[in-house]
């Protein structure tokens, strides 16, 4: 598939996606399904994802979206843009709902972010995260998939704002 001036392949079928949101919307069912978490999905590549783990959690729960860029093109880099918490996260369990973990900065610059704003906890949860060796060795606490370095479109991860609607999950060939 041609995205841009990109070829693209099949990397991750759609029914293997399923399973692993299924499997961690029980392991967050059973963390938190008692503590009226908040969960926390950062746009704009964990919309789809977020939407389709949010509906495993049969519980009380508040949904809430931030916007933060750190992508142009197939580069991870600087925090570029943020919206902020413009909701009250104090003494509550944030869950933070990620597309994927790539260099760690974003997880990082979140967690910097809302420490001083004194949540009960912080865990994260991302689809893919990926075998690369991050400075800051900030992981996400509950992966779907492990993943080569390599460059993914679909299931809401997009290149240059296409491919986020494909179902299956596609690498740059």
């Amino acid at each position: 598939m041609l995205l841009h001036d990109k070829q693209f392949g099949l990397f991750i079928p759609e029914d293997q996606i399923h399973t692993k949101v299924f499997e961690a919307g029980k392991i967050i069912t059973e963390k938190f399904h008692e503590k009226n978490p908040v969960f926390i999905i950062v746009l704009n590549g964990a919309w789809i994802f977020g939407a389709d783990l949010i509906r495993q959690f049969p519980h009380i729960c508040e949904i809430r979206f931030v916007k933060i860029a750190s992508y142009s093109g197939m580069q991870s880099q600087n925090i570029q843009q943020f919206s902020g918490f413009s909701f009250p996260v104090a003494g509550r369990h944030v869950i933070i709902i990620e597309d994927i973990v790539d260099s760690g900065k974003t997880l990082q610059y979140l967690y910097d972010q809302l420490k001083p704003l004194q949540p009960a906890s912080v865990f994260t949860v991302a689809l893919f995260q990926k075998k690369i060796f991050r400075n800051n060795n900030v992981q996400a606490d509950l992966a779907g998939f492990e993943i080569p370095d390599v460059f993914i479109v679909g299931y809401g991860l997009d290149y240059n704002e296409l491919g986020r609607n494909l179902k299956d999950v596609w690498r740059v060939m």
